[in-house]
């Protein structure tokens, strides 16, 4: 699992959804959004990198969201074993989902920076 923390993220989203309970569906609809992009970054690099038999590695590269937190999950198992830390930090050394957050750090941060911007503007605050 990968994420990008960002401080004092979770204090403005919870006071946001107290001031104004609607807030919570549409932040969850924009973080999964996020995810989404930086797993399908995150699938490109496996591509690139990964022997094409990886199929399930491909396919197992997951979105998430829970709060303020959205994060990419590899799912991929093979005989019970985990098999995609093997490509990320193992033998094999061949990471794709750290790469993906640091090829769209800069862009993350800019959704986040709208994503807060159309909050306040939408509750006129």
């Amino acid at each position: 699992m990968a994420m990008i923390e960002t401080t004092g993220l979770a204090e403005a989203r919870r006071m946001l959804v107290r001031m104004y309970p609607e807030v919570r569906r549409a932040w969850t609809i924009a973080m999964k959004g996020i995810a989404r992009e930086v797993a399908g970054t995150a699938s490109e690099i496996a591509s690139e990198e990964i022997p094409k038999r990886s199929g399930d590695l491909l396919k197992g590269i997951k979105p998430s969201v829970r709060a303020t937190t959205a994060m990419i999950r590899e799912t991929a198992e093979h005989r019970g074993f985990n098999y995609p830390v093997r490509f990320e930090y193992g033998d094999y050394h061949k990471p794709f989902m750290v790469p993906a957050i640091e090829r769209r750090r800069a862009w993350v941060i800019e959704q986040l920076e709208g994503l807060i911007q159309l909050v306040v503007k939408s509750a006129n605050i």
